[in-house]
């Protein structure tokens, strides 16, 4: 199976997901692509994240848990 494929199957399931799930619930399981990116380009092109990587990952998985806790409190 090439990586073609499987690229259109996980974006196929992304879209199932967000048809049967409300956004907020599947939004934060597309941080994990973060974390995937990361660790291929190590495995893989051993490309090795500076401080603004993990900097800009931190504000942006930062922001989304914000977010999601300040939604999701009751009043």
């Amino acid at each position: 199976m090439t990586s073609f494929s499987l690229n259109g199957g996980a974006h196929l399931m992304m879209i199932e997901s967000y048809r049967r799930a409300e956004a907020s619930i599947v939004a934060p399981f597309r941080y994990t692509a973060l974390v995937w990116a990361i660790l291929f380009g190590y495995v893989m092109w051993g490309d090795i994240p500076d401080v603004w990587l993990i900097a800009g990952s931190a504000l942006v998985i930062g922001s989304g848990w914000y977010l999601f806790r300040h939604e999701t409190r009751q009043p």
